[in-house]
């Protein structure tokens, strides 16, 4: 008996032939997976172990057992009268039959449609530019110092920062690279994701007085290295830039992105001589998402070593601005600190791009001077053209001086640059809702909810869009129902300080008229006013209105009279809010005071109507057609209205009509006048492309 024709008899040869072959087509779809679905790196490489490790198990199973049409039995040995008929009868045999060949064959051809993507459908993912695109993923922590995690942070997004300031390339923003820190994927992965060509790799040791930065730049495409360095210098500002305009002119001329002599400069820039000043400003740049008193705490310490760091005086500025923007501190003090660190920074550098932008936000949050802003931030972009809080500064002023074309480009372009941030998909969204464009806010804000299922504006929005565009509210009732479970959670007073979310479930109830749970709604919770950007809804102006339609005019009176208290206090500390004078308006048209309630209705719209400002305007002119409305001058409504559908305004006249502020007017034959006004806009937009 030879030992070929053992293996003949007992089949291990095509056991081998057709294992090899299945572990081969394995190996090649993991490697697709790892590429399209987020499965670990590290998975080819076990599987791959497992498949050699199996393979002296398969053959030791195919020489012991056969398997046949009576099941598998072990295989008889050679000197057994079985085993020589089978001998006997292998020997005319090949050591590959046809069958195996060819159920081989068909495995690796599976394998390489497999690996070359032919059974493939690729997953959509952002359009890649024909243009230089780079995402910069977070560095690694190669300190031993787990306290130097703000070091290794500041020290990425400087360098992505740094990149961001050369006009030929298209950087991903902060806000999509930093998800990738918690949860790492494939190079080509986050190319596809991100939709860029190349990616920055890195990471930083820092160890007393030394530091070492390694970088590489990796072709997204195909997980090539294209450039990679390693830098070692002690620890110094002036180093660490140095380090910085040699990464950004190496990835520049590997990219072939013009680097012009002035972004070089910029780049180069030394911002302060302290290391312990450097540090404190990386600190607060890491703080100013978290806890904007802290970045300020930081920076204000880092101007103490410093006070000729010019970029610490703007970020503390523009710190100082978002405080006052944001409700944590609207008093003119905090304007004023805001604009004493502006005037600091442009003093110590006059044509420092981040003071610039610090400007911006002061004319802009501090005191609603879009011009000013606009003009600001026109300088920032300057020297700063791919940074995304000056295009969103500039997108922001743009929609609402009227140029509402130019601000969808500018938030597109956003959406471009921070493609899995679910902030400025969101923004998107909201424009084309108020564009009254529902299905584009519709993908959009699926768009968003796929990246964070939990975002609770998002699905505020999903389930408004029904209620805009049609008058039905299912969908914002189902949204909302299903975010008790999340709700229950909150301290509303601290987590909706302002009653946002509070306000819509107010909202499918009044539009309902379920005036019951309005009040009930209303009483169960804790706000003494529901207030955002558009409005500033007392609470017992909303009890007000729900105790009149079930026909409690006494209590209904008894709540107008202390919601007019309320507001007539308010505005004796901030006499031009024009969102209490709109408030004012409603209040005073209910209790009956006609003069008085159109007077300050009137106001709100002179202090902020649409020439005023295109995107919160027309919601005071949608409030002032509310009060004429309540005062019975239909005429009066109908013109306030038309003028809302001239602009940007979520509610679609379909949906109006069914309004309970504003059924009664659809019947006028005037209303006509209101469809042609939102018509108008619509073909506006389509020639815009925006429809």
């Amino acid at each position: 008996m030879s030992f070929v024709a053992e293996l003949k008899r007992r089949k291990v040869l095509r056991v081998a032939a057709v294992y090899a072959s299945a572990v081969f087509a394995v190996i090649e779809g993991v490697d697709v997976l790892i590429a399209s679905l987020g499965v670990p790196a590290g998975t080819l490489r076990l599987v791959t172990l497992l498949g050699i490790a199996g393979f002296p198990i398969a053959l030791g199973l195919a020489w012991t057992f056969d398997v046949g049409r009576g099941g598998v039995r072990t295989t008889a040995g050679a000197d057994t009268p079985e085993g020589r008929a089978e001998l006997e009868a292998a020997a005319g045999l090949s050591l590959l039959d046809g069958r195996t060949m060819l159920l081989a064959g068909a495995l690796v051809v599976f394998g390489l449609g497999l690996g070359t993507g032919i059974f493939l459908t690729p997953a959509p993912s952002p359009a890649v530019d024909d243009g230089p695109s780079i995402a910069v993923l977070p560095f690694e922590n190669r300190s031993s110092d787990a306290d130097a995690v703000f070091f290794v942070d500041g020290i990425h997004d400087e360098v992505l920062n740094q990149l961001s300031r050369i006009r030929a390339l298209r950087v991903i923003s902060r806000a999509s690279v930093m998800a990738y820190r918690d949860d790492p994927k494939p190079i080509r992965q986050v190319g596809e994701e991100l939709g860029v060509r190349t990616v920055v790799a890195g990471g930083v040791q820092r160890a007393g007085d030394a530091v070492r930065i390694s970088v590489q730049l990796i072709d997204a495409r195909n997980d090539a290295q294209i450039w990679a360095e390693s830098y070692e210098q002690s620890l110094s500002p002036e180093n660490l830039f140095a380090i910085q305009r040699d990464v950004s002119e190496r990835i520049s001329a590997a990219l072939a992105a013009e680097l012009t002599p002035a972004e070089a400069d910029a780049i180069g820039a030394v911002p302060t001589e302290s290391q312990e000043a450097y540090d404190l400003y990386l600190m607060g740049n890491g703080a100013y998402e978290r806890d904007l008193a802290e970045a300020v705490d930081f920076y204000e310490r880092a101007l103490d070593v410093d006070p000729a760091f010019a970029l610490a005086w703007a970020k503390l500025s523009e710190t100082h601005s978002a405080m006052y923007q944001f409700h944590r501190d609207r008093t003119p003090a905090r304007r004023e600190l805001a604009r004493e660190a502006m005037e600091r920074a442009l003093a110590l550098d006059p044509d420092l791009p981040e003071a610039f932008r610090a400007q911006g936000y002061y004319h802009y949050w501090g005191f609603r001077d879009f011009d000013a802003a606009l003009r600001a931030f026109e300088r920032a972009e300057a020297g700063l053209p791919g940074d995304v809080a000056v295009m969103s500064g500039k997108a922001a002023i743009l929609r609402r001086i009227g140029r509402i074309e130019e601000g969808f480009r500018g938030y597109e372009r956003i959406v471009r640059v921070s493609p899995t941030a679910t902030s400025p998909i969101s923004n998107l969204a909201l424009m084309f809702a108020y564009a009254r464009n529902y299905d584009e806010a519709r993908r959009l804000v699926d768009r968003t909810l796929a990246l964070d299922p939990e975002a609770i504006q998002s699905q505020i929005g999903r389930g408004s869009h029904d209620l805009w565009q049609h008058g039905r509210t299912d969908s914002l009732r189902a949204e909302l129902e299903l975010m008790r479970p999340i709700l229950s959670t909150w301290n509303l007073k601290e987590d909706d300080p302002n009653g946002i979310v509070a306000v819509e479930f107010w909202r499918v109830e009044s539009y309902d008229r379920q005036h019951e749970r309005a009040i009930h709604m209303l009483d169960s919770l804790d706000y003494e006013v529901l207030e955002y950007q558009t409005y500033y809804y007392p609470r017992e102006l909303l009890r007000g209105f729900a105790l009149r339609e079930l026909g409690d005019e006494a209590g209904a009176r008894a709540a107008f009279l202390r919601a007019r208290e309320h507001l007539e206090e308010a505005l004796a500390e901030s006499p031009d809010e024009p969102r209490m004078l709109s408030a004012l308006g409603r209040t005073l048209a209910a209790l009956g005071e006609t003069e008085a309630a159109l007077s300050a209705a009137l106001r709100s719209v002179d202090i902020m109507g649409p020439d005023d400002d295109s995107l919160d305007g027309p919601r005071m002119v949608w409030e002032l057609a509310a009060t004429h409305a309540e005062l019975d001058q239909a005429g009066a409504a109908i013109d306030q209205l038309v003028r809302y559908y001239g602009g940007l305004g979520e509610w679609s006249v379909e949906a109006l009509e069914r309004h309970p502020w504003f059924e009664r007017l659809a019947d006028d034959p005037r209303w006509a006048e209101v469809e042609a006004a939102s018509a108008a806009w619509d073909g506006r937009m389509e020639a815009a492309g925006l429809r």
